[in-house]
């Protein structure tokens, strides 16, 4: 009996309490169910999210917040709109990104913005469910509790200089509740969705 008791005990501790982790090209289970959890955030071809976003300047001492809606039609296009503190419309098609807010409107391309490039893409493969371009581009860390899940994707080296570290989703079931953009400088962005 007490043995038995002995044995749940640590399968509990090896298969609850510690975090599930796999590392990007292992077939493990904890791969599948990264696979699972991007397959299932990927189902809806459109999706709208409510977003709080504050942007972290730590050599100013600064939290600066926003807060709009999200807007993302497969697998192409992706829609900002800021609605506090003040308008703001930035929409991503393909490669190229148009800002629009009371001072006109702007127009990049992210080729020409790696660090950008690097956040719009991880983002958008994340939703459409592309691992492939999630580990051809990123390292990955995966975690799991339970429904509660996180990874992290960490930029691969390359030849241009990059101001992102780290770019961290964490959410449950098919839901991605929070975004966090880590940059080199310590800066940091916190996006939470509803």
């Amino acid at each position: 009996m007490n043995r038995n008791i002995t044995i749940i005990s640590v399968l509990i501790i090896l298969f609850v309490i510690i975090p599930h982790e796999f590392v990007s090209g292992e077939e493990t289970s904890e791969n599948k169910s990264f696979r699972k959890i991007l397959k299932s955030i990927s189902r809806s071809k459109k999706k709208t999210l409510k977003f709080v976003e504050t942007k972290v300047v730590h050599s100013l001492g600064l939290k600066l917040k926003s807060s709009g809606t999200y807007f993302f039609r497969s697998p192409q296009i992706f829609e900002k709109i800021t609605e506090y503190p003040s308008w703001e419309r930035v929409l991503i098609e393909k490669n190229s990104m148009s800002i629009e807010n009371e001072n006109g409107t702007d127009i990049l391309y992210l080729q020409q913005h790696p660090s950008l490039r690097i956040v719009v893409n991880s983002i958008r493969s994340v939703f459409v469910g592309n691992l492939v371009s999630l580990r051809d581009a990123f390292e990955i860390k995966f975690l799991a509790h339970g429904e509660k899940w996180s990874f992290q994707l960490t930029p691969k080296p390359s030849d241009f200089e990059q101001a992102v570290q780290s770019v961290i989703f964490s959410g449950i079931r098919s839901h991605v509740s929070n975004i966090r953009i880590n940059q080199f400088d310590g800066d940091e962005i916190l996006i939470s969705l509803q």
